[in-house]
């Protein structure tokens, strides 16, 4: 019997336990969106906002069932493994682009359309998915293990991280540009809302 401090009964626990979120998440938020497909005006030419929480949501619901297939089920092949292995990491990579191509929607919303947010954003989001696309694809190998397919990169290459640091710069930057103009807008509407307040009575007497 296997050791239950074992790496792979540990990685096995961790699975189980972030699908058991996931599917606590989806079954949570499934009303929502139950109502946002509600009001879209032509449900066959949904909006764009729609469309993108559509992959979103089930490009991740794929990605975790693509990767618990590959760790769990033991009946491939190393033929079928090489075919298969790249499935997980295309995923997880369209999963991340379309999340920040909301992101940055979301921020150039926020900044009222100003042109600079929108190249900025493009800019950023190009740069970012480099070491994103590197961590993907450089010297990706499927691991084949007891009829289980995942993949990892060759021996002496370490470059998973990238993924993540090209992720979280992203996010760290769209979401600084949207906390900036959120304080700016509000700081705006209440030295208005002040004006007006100061203002209003004697507007009134004339």
């Amino acid at each position: 019997m296997a050791s239950t401090s074992s790496p792979a009964l540990i990685a096995a626990y961790l699975r189980v336990a972030a699908d058991s979120i996931s599917l606590f998440d989806y079954l949570q938020t499934f009303p929502a969106e139950v109502r946002l497909y509600r009001r879209q005006k032509n449900f066959c030419r949904p909006s764009v906002a729609c469309i993108l929480f559509i992959l979103v949501r089930y490009l991740g619901f794929i990605n975790v069932i693509l990767a618990n297939i590959g760790f769990f089920f033991n009946g491939f092949t190393e033929s079928s493994c090489q075919h298969y292995y790249m499935l997980v990491p295309v995923f997880k990579l369209f999963l991340y682009m379309a999340s920040q191509v909301i992101l940055g929607l979301r921020t150039y919303a926020v900044s009222r359309r100003n042109p600079w947010v929108l190249w900025m954003l493009v800019l950023v989001f190009t740069i970012c998915t480099v070491p994103e696309l590197l961590a993907t694809f450089y010297r990706r190998i499927p691991v084949f293990h007891h009829g289980a397919c995942t993949s990892g990169n060759a021996e002496g290459v370490s470059v998973a991280s990238y993924f993540y640091v090209g992720a979280l710069a992203y996010d760290l930057i769209a979401m600084s540009t949207t906390f900036a103009y959120l304080i700016k807008f509000s700081t705006q509407s209440r030295i208005s809302i002040f004006s007006i307040t100061k203002r209003g009575p004697k507007l009134l007497a004339i």
